[in-house]
């Protein structure tokens, strides 16, 4: 299959892109021939006001960061336990400590993201500092708690909405294609394609182009689709193989967990293409329809994968007869625990990635496409980079559209919670 250098890591001819994020470096170049420069992402995470307590401490991270910087990985930091009052001054503070002791601002400190969380510093303050005294590449307000959103909160975003270098996340559940691992808690952002993550998790992360598999005859190609998903997850498993991270965290993540980020890109594209309503219900099933084909693609490989001896290690240490004394009873358990791997084994703990922004067409985020926003919940990991202009909505537009998603991202963690309660 030929493919097309867009980004990061191997570039072919076709609708598909394959990408190196959270701080991988791959000797991995079966079947790619053009293997390119690869850009790295480290997500990191600092408690402010230990940092600001401890000298040491604080000289270690800085050294963390300037050394990182200095092989030039992309880095995000997620900041966090700021005090209750007086997080604007803290950050401030924290961002003279850095400006020392990184020397910035400099073209260095251009793959450096910082990450809050909503409700701590302001954000038009933090992006002042980052701007001004940093010069940081990236600032993302994680709103995971929609109780730490108030009024004064969404105005200040919505004043920030022109800064392009300034972004907002709020999915912080991460899923996978088997009921025997729990879902997650994904508290940080990668600074690579805006994914978020837990902290020190390690992933390779693959783009594709919906619209590439739908014909002149506006049909969609479901069988092309299926072989170039099936031929990527080979791709992605055999980088994994031959990745080496640059955290001791990563490496036991990649190890236990080998995280895959399948990202479906052009759905409002597609959808235009057509000559679709995206608030037709007619619309919105066929497009769930389409990406619930994408999810079986995907499992159906890894699970190939696990029958022929390759289970994923995180679901191996979560076989609960470890806990059992020798005897029938074990012997019981370990059977039926045998029988589940096999029914829902799989190679790679999370799979399908969705963006909200890939459901407007082009960049032109029109309002009509909000109705496409409950797809998400198909997604096992949401990414936020890559935000079009926002020039044609006003202040409640913006507000309606991240209270959406916080309202598909309930249903989706009710309904999480209740799989693996059963």
């Amino acid at each position: 299959m030929a493919w097309d250098k867009v980004v990061f890591l191997i570039r072919h001819q076709g609708p598909v892109v394959i990408a190196g994020i959270q701080g991988v470096q791959s000797t991995h170049t079966q079947s790619c021939p053009d293997s390119v420069g690869l850009q790295c992402g480290i997500a990191l995470e600092a408690d402010v006001q230990r940092l600001l307590l401890s000298e040491p401490l604080f000289a270690r991270l800085t050294g963390q960061i300037g050394d990182f910087l200095g092989r030039g990985f992309a880095l995000s930091l997620r900041l966090s336990n700021f005090a209750a009052n007086g997080a604007g001054k803290q950050f401030e503070q924290l961002g003279a400590g850095l400006s020392a002791a990184l020397d910035a601002p400099g073209p260095h400190m251009a793959n450096l993201e910082i990450n809050l969380p909503a409700g701590s510093a302001p954000p038009d303050t933090a992006w002042q500092v980052c701007s001004e005294r940093l010069g940081v590449g990236r600032l993302t307000i994680i709103c995971d708690d929609a109780g730490n959103v108030d009024e004064g909160l969404w105005l200040r975003l919505w004043r920030l909405r022109h800064e392009s270098r300034v972004s907002i996340a709020l999915w912080p559940v991460l899923r996978g294609p088997s009921r025997l691992l729990p879902s997650e808690l994904a508290r940080n952002v990668e600074p690579c394609m805006g994914l978020q993550v837990p902290t020190e998790s390690a992933w390779l992360a693959a783009s594709i182009s919906l619209p590439m598999f739908i014909d002149s005859n506006s049909r969609l190609d479901a069988s092309r689709m299926q072989a170039v998903l099936a031929d990527l997850i080979s791709s992605l498993d055999a980088a994994h193989d031959s990745a080496r991270w640059p955290t001791p965290g990563m490496q036991q993540d990649a190890w236990l967990n080998r995280r895959l980020a399948v990202q479906i890109d052009g759905v409002g594209d597609a959808v235009a293409m057509l000559g679709l309503d995206p608030r037709d219900e007619s619309t919105q099933r066929r497009l769930r329809h389409i990406l619930r084909q994408v999810r079986g693609g995907l499992t159906a490989a890894t699970r190939r994968m696990a029958r022929h001896g390759h289970v994923l290690p995180a679901i191996d240490a979560g076989n609960p007869v470890r806990g059992i004394a020798s005897g029938p009873v074990r012997d019981r358990w370990e059977q039926r625990w045998q029988k589940a791997v096999e029914r829902g084994g799989v190679r790679h703990r999370n799979l399908l990635t969705l963006s909200p922004w890939a459901l407007f067409p082009g960049k032109r985020a029109e309002r009509r496409y909000f109705a496409l926003l409950a797809l998400l919940a198909e997604a096992d990991s949401c990414v936020f980079g890559g935000r079009p202009s926002l020039a044609s909505w006003n202040s409640n537009d913006f507000k309606h559209f991240y209270q959406s998603l916080w309202a598909v991202r309930r249903r989706v963690e009710a309904k999480t919670l209740v799989a693996e309660r059963l």
